[in-house]
């Protein structure tokens, strides 16, 4: 026994100097970011003092974290290898919202408009069906799931909706569907739905709570709407949610809307008002804006109560031609509002920047600018061409732009973005379509001051597989911070 202990020591001995040789080749082989700014706008001075952390992964077992101070220029980057690949902490029990959309579900008993005829036919068959011949209104749910149009050619169950007969929106007599009929087996059928037009176009709205969910309507500018449709009025409606069960770890509410419930807590005039974004801030109010008159108006409503606290108007409603393959219409632009732990985002017409923040129960607007976005397009003559414009500014030839544009009227304030604000000024690091390029902007009122998209060395012809690099899927792998 006692000779074995020297053979053992001496290849554990060998074992430890070889992982050694093989972590020094390892890591002479790593490649560093080399992270720069390209296509930059504008004076990198207005970016002192910040900086702009990434976290790149490789098939989640190679990682670079980098810091690079934008304004100087300078960078430094960790370097890991970690064979486990990247564990996700597991937090504690957590309760979660109670989230339901109206939904105008267009679905028959049996699941399909076509008749005896239709699917007698052996052959794959495919007709529009003018919606009036079904039904006189949409029937209206709440269901646990929404999207921006809430009408669904719907296989949903519909034990797990619950009706809402809080508004009723007639059928318009051109609204119509495009029925798919195909064959699935002997005596078996399949059926797919597309609407090719619709007269009132909605888009739902909801804001979660612990018990209670606050649901509401958004109306296309260009929309019927009537006040008899809501007989007992308009507006932002709470509704109690009952649970089902004492526990629940996150995910998906197991409550269920109790309809009997519900009140119209804040109401809207529905011809002149039309929702257009619905969420909560920091400290727990309500934000409601509409366009009216031409105009966003911002209200901030009591959390508990939806009492209103404050009116603020926002810009410009602009009404814009929307449009698929199927109809054209006009509708109001987006407004997209993002809650910071100090700030608030808001973007509107996908064309204009604000920064609003609250002070003593009073919001005002501390930031205004129109949104940038860096363009491409490639030249015959010149190759690819990248400039930075005003998002939806028309091009030289006087028509919109028709190169790609990176921007968050392409990519939304809602994800994938790191947003700091600090002494009037905005920083904004945005990631593009790119897995290793992140696009950085910094605002003060009125305009951009600096713009570039950071690139690096890591998109080499070393890299075969490129789909492998990524930012991570969990975690904060875009951050930003100011300095002293």
């Amino acid at each position: 026994m006692k000779k074995c202990l020297p053979v053992t020591a001496l290849v554990l001995a060998l074992a430890a100097g070889a992982l050694i040789l093989l972590n020094v080749r390892l890591d002479r082989t790593k490649t560093p970011i080399n992270q720069r700014a390209e296509h930059a706008w504008g004076d990198a001075a207005a970016a002192d003092s910040l900086t702009l952390h990434t976290v790149l992964t490789y098939g989640d077992k190679l990682f670079w974290d980098t810091d690079y101070r934008v304004a100087a220029g300078e960078e430094s980057t960790r370097f890991t290898f970690r064979p486990q690949g990247l564990r996700v902490q597991e937090g504690g029990v957590t309760l979660a919202d109670d989230t339901w959309y109206i939904t105008q579900l267009c679905r028959t008993e049996r699941g399909s408009f076509v008749t005896e005829d239709l699917l007698d036919n052996d052959t794959d068959r495919t007709r529009n069906v003018h919606v009036k011949t079904a039904f006189a209104c949409y029937a209206l749910y709440l269901t646990p799931s929404g999207g921006e149009e809430t009408t669904v050619i719907s296989t949903t169950d519909r034990t797990q909706c619950v009706a809402f007969d809080k508004i009723r929106i007639p059928i318009g007599d051109e609204d119509q569907l495009e029925e798919y009929v195909f064959q699935r087996g002997r005596d078996d059928h399949g059926f797919q739905y597309t609407f090719l037009r619709q007269e009132t176009r909605s888009r739902a709205f909801s804001l979660g709570g612990q018990g209670h969910v606050l649901v509401t309507l958004g109306f296309a500018a260009d929309a019927p709407v009537r006040a008899d449709w809501a007989p007992e009025g308009f507006g932002l409606w709470d509704v109690p949610v009952k649970r089902e069960g004492s526990d629940y770890t996150g995910g998906w509410s197991n409550g269920r809307p109790d309809v009997s419930g519900t009140r119209l807590v804040y109401p809207l005039d529905i011809e002149k008002q039309r929702v257009t974004a619905l969420e909560r801030a920091a400290d727990g109010s309500v934000l409601l804006v509409t366009a009216e008159d031409d105009r966003f108006v911002l209200r901030v409503l009591d959390g508990e109560t939806c009492a209103l606290r404050q009116e603020l108007v926002l810009g410009q409603a602009e009404q814009t031609i929307w449009s698929n393959q199927y109809q054209e219409a006009t509708d109001y632009g987006e407004v997209w509002i993002r809650q910071e732990e100090d700030f608030t985002l808001v973007t509107l017409n996908d064309k204009e920047l604000l920064v609003l923040q609250e002070e003593a129960g009073n919001w005002r607007i501390v930031l205004r600018s129109p949104l940038m976005e860096l363009r491409y397009r490639y030249d015959e003559q010149d190759g690819m061409q990248w400039e930075w414009k005003e998002a939806g500014a028309p091009d030289e030839s006087g028509g919109t732009y028709t190169g790609y544009a990176y921007s968050l009227r392409e990519y939304g304030i809602l994800g994938g973005l790191a947003a700091v604000f600090r002494d009037g000024k905005l920083a904004l690091a945005l990631r593009t379509q790119y897995s290793d390029a992140v696009l950085l902007e910094i605002y003060e009122d009125g305009g951009m001051r600096y713009g570039a998209e950071m690139g690096n060395d890591l998109n080499g012809s070393w890299i075969s597989d490129r789909y492998q690099m990524s930012y991570p899927w969990t975690g904060s792998a875009i951050q930003l911070t100011w300095g002293e």
